[in-house]
Protein backbone atom coordinates (compact mmCIF):
# COMPACT_ATOMS: atom_id res chain seq x y z
CA UNK A 1 0.00 0.00 0.00
CA UNK A 2 2.77 2.70 0.76
CA UNK A 3 4.14 1.49 -2.12
CA UNK A 4 1.67 2.84 -4.07
CA UNK A 5 -0.46 5.00 -1.82
CA UNK A 6 -2.35 6.62 -4.42
CA UNK A 7 -3.87 3.82 -5.86
CA UNK A 8 -4.75 1.72 -2.78
CA UNK A 9 -4.92 3.86 0.22
CA UNK A 10 -8.71 3.98 -0.65
CA UNK A 11 -9.27 0.57 -0.73
CA UNK A 12 -7.77 0.03 2.64
CA UNK A 13 -11.62 1.19 4.22
CA UNK A 14 -13.13 -0.91 2.72
CA UNK A 15 -14.33 -2.70 6.07
CA UNK A 16 -15.86 0.88 7.42
CA UNK A 17 -18.11 1.16 4.13
CA UNK A 18 -18.89 -2.58 5.14
CA UNK A 19 -19.81 -1.90 8.62
CA UNK A 20 -21.92 1.03 7.60
CA UNK A 21 -23.64 -0.95 5.14
CA UNK A 22 -24.51 -3.34 8.16
CA UNK A 23 -24.91 -1.35 10.76
CA UNK A 24 -22.47 -2.34 12.60
CA UNK A 25 -21.95 0.58 14.88
CA UNK A 26 -20.33 -0.75 18.07
CA UNK A 27 -18.02 -1.82 15.66
CA UNK A 28 -17.13 1.01 14.22
CA UNK A 29 -16.99 3.23 17.58
CA UNK A 30 -14.53 0.18 18.83
CA UNK A 31 -12.29 0.63 15.66
CA UNK A 32 -8.26 1.66 15.85
CA UNK A 33 -7.28 4.97 14.09
CA UNK A 34 -5.52 3.84 10.89
CA UNK A 35 -2.32 4.79 10.14
CA UNK A 36 -1.68 8.75 9.82
CA UNK A 37 -0.11 8.29 6.51
CA UNK A 38 -3.12 6.58 4.92
CA UNK A 39 -4.93 9.96 4.68
CA UNK A 40 -8.27 8.60 2.54
CA UNK A 41 -8.70 5.68 5.13
CA UNK A 42 -8.29 8.12 8.01
CA UNK A 43 -10.58 9.91 6.51
CA UNK A 44 -13.16 7.53 6.24
CA UNK A 45 -12.55 6.24 9.64
CA UNK A 46 -13.84 9.43 10.97
CA UNK A 47 -16.85 9.46 8.28
CA UNK A 48 -17.42 5.84 9.59
CA UNK A 49 -17.34 6.79 13.18
CA UNK A 50 -19.41 10.19 12.46
CA UNK A 51 -22.43 8.16 11.43
CA UNK A 52 -21.69 5.05 13.97
CA UNK A 53 -22.45 7.35 16.85
CA UNK A 54 -25.10 9.91 14.85
CA UNK A 55 -26.80 6.39 15.09
CA UNK A 56 -26.53 5.78 17.95
CA UNK A 57 -28.04 9.09 19.39
CA UNK A 58 -24.22 10.26 20.29
CA UNK A 59 -24.73 13.14 18.81
CA UNK A 60 -21.82 15.24 20.88
CA UNK A 61 -19.50 12.77 19.99
CA UNK A 62 -20.45 12.51 16.20
CA UNK A 63 -20.41 16.23 16.14
CA UNK A 64 -16.78 15.90 17.16
CA UNK A 65 -15.89 13.06 14.75
CA UNK A 66 -17.63 15.43 12.02
CA UNK A 67 -15.04 18.43 13.09
CA UNK A 68 -11.92 15.51 13.02
CA UNK A 69 -13.94 14.41 9.14
CA UNK A 70 -13.73 17.87 7.69
CA UNK A 71 -9.90 17.75 9.04
CA UNK A 72 -8.80 14.82 7.83
CA UNK A 73 -10.34 15.60 4.47
CA UNK A 74 -8.34 18.86 4.10
CA UNK A 75 -5.03 16.25 4.75
CA UNK A 76 -6.00 13.75 1.43
CA UNK A 77 -3.85 14.63 -0.95
CA UNK A 78 -5.20 15.75 -4.80
CA UNK A 79 -3.23 12.76 -5.97
CA UNK A 80 -5.38 9.73 -4.29
CA UNK A 81 -7.98 8.02 -6.25
CA UNK A 82 -10.56 4.98 -5.91
CA UNK A 83 -10.97 3.69 -9.15
CA UNK A 84 -11.71 5.58 -11.58
CA UNK A 85 -12.37 8.78 -9.77
CA UNK A 86 -10.49 11.09 -7.56
CA UNK A 87 -10.90 10.00 -3.61
CA UNK A 88 -11.79 13.43 -2.73
CA UNK A 89 -14.79 12.89 -5.21
CA UNK A 90 -15.95 10.14 -3.21
CA UNK A 91 -15.18 11.22 -0.36
CA UNK A 92 -17.46 14.53 -0.78
CA UNK A 93 -20.15 12.14 -0.78
CA UNK A 94 -19.24 10.34 2.50
CA UNK A 95 -18.69 14.12 4.17
CA UNK A 96 -22.30 14.41 2.81
CA UNK A 97 -23.71 11.39 4.10
CA UNK A 98 -22.09 12.15 7.64
CA UNK A 99 -23.34 15.60 7.88
CA UNK A 100 -26.67 14.79 6.93
CA UNK A 101 -27.00 11.78 9.67
CA UNK A 102 -25.92 14.10 11.93
CA UNK A 103 -28.59 16.68 11.15
CA UNK A 104 -30.85 14.32 11.55
CA UNK A 105 -30.09 13.29 14.98
CA UNK A 106 -30.39 16.92 16.02
CA UNK A 107 -34.19 17.38 14.75
CA UNK A 108 -33.39 19.14 12.23
CA UNK A 109 -34.97 17.08 9.43
CA UNK A 110 -35.28 20.01 6.35
CA UNK A 111 -31.30 20.31 6.51
CA UNK A 112 -30.30 16.51 6.83
CA UNK A 113 -32.78 15.91 3.70
CA UNK A 114 -31.26 18.50 1.87
CA UNK A 115 -27.35 17.11 2.28
CA UNK A 116 -28.52 13.47 2.16
CA UNK A 117 -30.33 15.00 -1.56
CA UNK A 118 -27.18 16.13 -2.47
CA UNK A 119 -25.47 13.31 -1.30
CA UNK A 120 -27.45 11.25 -3.80
CA UNK A 121 -26.32 13.82 -6.75
CA UNK A 122 -22.76 13.44 -6.09
CA UNK A 123 -22.85 10.15 -6.03
CA UNK A 124 -24.69 9.95 -9.11
CA UNK A 125 -21.72 12.41 -10.86
CA UNK A 126 -19.05 9.41 -10.41
CA UNK A 127 -17.17 8.51 -13.35
CA UNK A 128 -18.49 4.74 -14.21
CA UNK A 129 -16.44 1.81 -12.32
CA UNK A 130 -16.90 -1.20 -10.83
CA UNK A 131 -17.42 -1.79 -8.33
CA UNK A 132 -18.94 1.60 -8.23
CA UNK A 133 -16.60 3.91 -6.22
CA UNK A 134 -19.33 4.49 -3.16
CA UNK A 135 -20.33 0.98 -1.93
CA UNK A 136 -23.45 1.98 -0.48
CA UNK A 137 -26.20 4.18 -2.78
CA UNK A 138 -27.24 7.45 -1.43
CA UNK A 139 -30.76 6.75 -2.29
CA UNK A 140 -31.16 3.92 0.65
CA UNK A 141 -29.77 6.38 3.61
CA UNK A 142 -32.29 8.83 1.61
CA UNK A 143 -35.25 6.95 1.26
CA UNK A 144 -35.28 5.33 4.47
CA UNK A 145 -34.94 8.31 6.68
CA UNK A 146 -37.97 10.08 4.91
CA UNK A 147 -40.15 6.89 5.05
CA UNK A 148 -39.38 7.08 8.84
CA UNK A 149 -40.28 10.84 8.91
CA UNK A 150 -43.37 9.91 7.06
CA UNK A 151 -42.51 11.39 4.14
CA UNK A 152 -43.72 8.15 1.49
CA UNK A 153 -44.52 9.66 -1.08
CA UNK A 154 -40.54 11.28 -1.74
CA UNK A 155 -39.53 7.83 -0.22
CA UNK A 156 -41.77 6.11 -2.81
CA UNK A 157 -39.71 8.42 -5.53
CA UNK A 158 -36.34 7.69 -4.12
CA UNK A 159 -36.61 3.96 -3.87
CA UNK A 160 -38.15 3.20 -7.55
CA UNK A 161 -35.05 5.97 -8.83
CA UNK A 162 -33.00 3.77 -7.46
CA UNK A 163 -34.47 0.56 -8.54
CA UNK A 164 -34.00 1.92 -11.93
CA UNK A 165 -29.91 2.22 -11.67
CA UNK A 166 -29.93 -1.66 -9.43
CA UNK A 167 -33.13 -3.57 -10.58
CA UNK A 168 -34.27 -5.53 -7.82
CA UNK A 169 -31.94 -4.81 -5.32
CA UNK A 170 -33.37 -5.57 -1.96
CA UNK A 171 -32.74 -2.96 0.14
CA UNK A 172 -34.78 -0.71 -2.02
CA UNK A 173 -37.50 -3.39 -2.45
CA UNK A 174 -37.86 -3.46 1.43
CA UNK A 175 -37.94 0.58 1.93
CA UNK A 176 -40.59 0.68 -0.82
CA UNK A 177 -42.57 -2.46 0.45
CA UNK A 178 -42.61 -0.42 3.67
CA UNK A 179 -44.03 3.10 2.31
CA UNK A 180 -46.46 1.10 0.16
CA UNK A 181 -47.63 -0.88 3.77
CA UNK A 182 -48.01 2.31 5.40
CA UNK A 183 -49.69 4.30 2.54
CA UNK A 184 -52.70 0.83 2.41
CA UNK A 185 -51.61 0.92 -0.73
CA UNK A 186 -51.98 -3.09 -0.40
CA UNK A 187 -51.92 -4.40 -3.84
CA UNK A 188 -48.28 -2.76 -4.60
CA UNK A 189 -46.78 -4.04 -1.06
CA UNK A 190 -48.01 -7.70 -1.62
CA UNK A 191 -46.34 -7.69 -5.23
CA UNK A 192 -43.60 -5.92 -3.89
CA UNK A 193 -42.90 -7.78 -0.78
CA UNK A 194 -42.92 -10.88 -2.64
CA UNK A 195 -40.06 -9.29 -4.97
CA UNK A 196 -38.65 -8.63 -2.04
CA UNK A 197 -38.83 -12.16 -0.56
CA UNK A 198 -37.09 -13.88 -3.53
CA UNK A 199 -34.11 -11.10 -3.63
CA UNK A 200 -33.32 -11.79 -0.42
CA UNK A 201 -33.82 -15.41 -0.16
CA UNK A 202 -30.23 -16.18 0.24
CA UNK A 203 -29.46 -14.00 3.26
CA UNK A 204 -29.34 -14.39 6.73
CA UNK A 205 -29.34 -10.35 7.39
CA UNK A 206 -32.78 -9.29 8.39
CA UNK A 207 -33.70 -6.59 6.79
CA UNK A 208 -35.97 -3.99 8.25
CA UNK A 209 -35.52 -0.56 6.34
CA UNK A 210 -33.37 0.10 3.23
CA UNK A 211 -30.62 1.41 5.52
CA UNK A 212 -29.41 0.52 8.91
CA UNK A 213 -29.30 4.52 10.30
CA UNK A 214 -33.05 3.81 10.35
CA UNK A 215 -34.35 2.94 13.45
CA UNK A 216 -36.81 0.34 11.72
CA UNK A 217 -33.35 -1.51 11.75
CA UNK A 218 -32.27 -0.97 15.36
CA UNK A 219 -29.78 -4.43 15.85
Amino acid sequence: VRAYPDFLDGFIAVPIHVKVRFGMWEDLIASPRPPDDLFLTSAFWHYGRTVAFAATGMVKEAADEYEALLSAYDQVPESRLIGNNPGKAVLDIGVLMASGELEYRKGNYVEAFQLLRKAVQKDDELRYDEPWGWMMPMRHSLGALLAEQGLYEEAEQVFNADLLLHPNNGWALRGLTTCYQLTGNDQKAMLTEKRFKESWSRSDVNLKAACFCSKGNAM
